[in-house]
C-alpha cells in the first residue's frame, strides 16, 4: 500500500472541518500527511553545482518510506530531466527530519509518492521575496475601516538584497493599499542572494494580497490525496521567459516560469541567449524588455511574446 501526495497552489484551508482522527493508521492522517509533504517540499533546494551547468529547474514524482522518524529508499519514478537535480532530491531527502507520526502503526513502516519541484535559485529568490514582503506588509488601518480588499502587483528591481525602481504595475484601486506596497519595498530589508549571484540584477513582479479573509494569494500548500490510482505525469506546459534587446543585442536572459522540464527549460534558455526569437521580438527603438511563452509542440520562431516597456 502507498499513501500518494500532491502539492497544489492558491489552495488555503482545505482541510477545515477535517477532524484528526487518532484511531487511524498514521499513513492515513490527512493532517499529519500534509505536515509531512510540506516539510519535504520546503527542504528540496536548487543544488548550487546546477547553476554552474545553468539546469533550469523542474518536477519530480518521488517515493520514499517514512520508517519511525526517518525517511529512507528515496527514488525517482518520473526525473525532472535532469540527473543533477534528481540527485539532489534524493540526497536531500535522506538528511530531511521529518515529523513525528501522529496515529496508529507509528512503528510500521510505508511508502509516500510525492510530487516535489526544484525551483531555480532565481525562482527560489523570487518566492522568498514575495513570502518576505506578503508576511511584513501592514494593513492600513483607514482600508480596514471602509473593508477595502484587493491585489497589488509591484514591479521592482532586485540587487544584492537592495530593492531600487519600485512602481505599480497593477492597481488594487485602492491608493492605501497601494502606498503600504511602496512603503515596504522601500524599507523592508530583503534577504541577499547566493555569493554566485553576487551583482546580478533581477526585474521582479510580485503580487501582494490584502484579503480580510477574502482574498486566496498563491502561496504553496500540501494537499491530501488519498487514491489507489497511478499518477499520471503531467504535460509540461510553455516556458517562460523574459530577455531585454537593445541595440541588436539580447541581454539579461531569465526563467520567469517552469515547463516543468529541465532538458526543455535549458534548451528554450540556449536558444533566446543565441538570438533565436520571433522576428516581432526585436527591436532598435529605444531599450525594449520581453517575455516570451515557449511550448514544447512548436518551434521558438513561432513562440508568442509580448512587451514591457521600462
Amino acid at each position: 500500500m502507498r499513501t500518494k501526495l500532491l502539492m497544489a497552489f492558491g489552495i488555503t484551508g482545505v482541510l477545515a472541518g477535517c477532524a484528526t482522527t487518532p484511531a487511524v493508521p498514521y499513513w492515513d492522517n490527512p493532517k499529519w500527511v500534509n505536515e509531512l509533504g510540506k516539510v519535504v517540499q520546503d527542504s528540496i533546494h536548487y543544488p548550487k553545482n546546477a547553476s554552474k551547468e545553468n539546469f533550469p529547474g523542474g518536477n519530480a514524482i518521488v517515493l520514499f518510506t517514512y520508517d519511525n522518524g526517518h525517511l529512507r529508499s528515496p527514488t525517482i519514478l518520473i526525473s525532472t530531466g535532469s540527473k543533477l537535480l534528481d540527485a539532489a532530491i534524493l540526497e536531500q531527502i535522506l538528511s530531511i527530519s521529518p515529523p513525528q507520526a501522529q496515529g496508529l502503526n507509528t512503528e510500521t513502516p510505508h511508502e509516500f509518492e510525492m510530487k516535489v519541484t526544484v525551483y531555480p535559485v532565481e525562482i527560489s529568490l523570487f518566492r522568498t521575496i514575495q513570502e518576505e514582503l506578503q508576511t511584513h506588509i501592514q494593513y492600513p488601518q483607514r482600508a480596514i475601516i471602509v473593508g477595502a480588499t484587493g491585489v497589488v502587483v509591484a514591479s521592482f528591481s532586485y540587487r544584492n538584497g537592495s530593492v531600487f525602481d519600485a512602481k505599480i504595475e497593477s492597481s488594487s484601486d485602492n491608493r492605501a493599499l497601494d502606498q503600504a506596497v511602496l512603503y515596504e519595498l522601500q524599507t523592508i530589508s530583503f534577504p541577499k542572494p547566493p555569493v554566485w549571484l553576487k551583482d546580478k540584477t533581477f526585474s521582479l513582479r510580485v503580487p501582494v494580497c490584502f484579503g480580510l479573509g477574502q482574498v486566496v494569494c498563491p502561496k504553496a500548500e500540501t494537499r491530501y490525496v488519498s487514491t489507489d490510482t497511478t499518477i499520471a505525469p503531467p504535460k509540461p506546459p510553455c516556458v517562460e521567459i523574459g530577455y531585454k534587446y537593445a541595440h541588436g543585442k539580447i541581454s539579461n536572459v531569465h526563467l520567469i516560469a517552469l515547463s516543468g522540464d529541465a532538458s526543455f527549460d535549458k534548451r528554450a534558455l540556449t536558444a533566446v541567449n543565441e538570438g533565436r526569437i520571433p522576428h516581432d521580438s526585436r527591436s532598435d527603438s529605444g531599450i525594449k524588455h520581453y517575455n516570451i511563452s515557449v511550448c514544447n509542440n512548436s518551434g521558438l520562431t513561432n513562440a508568442s511574446a509580448t512587451t514591457n516597456q521600462h
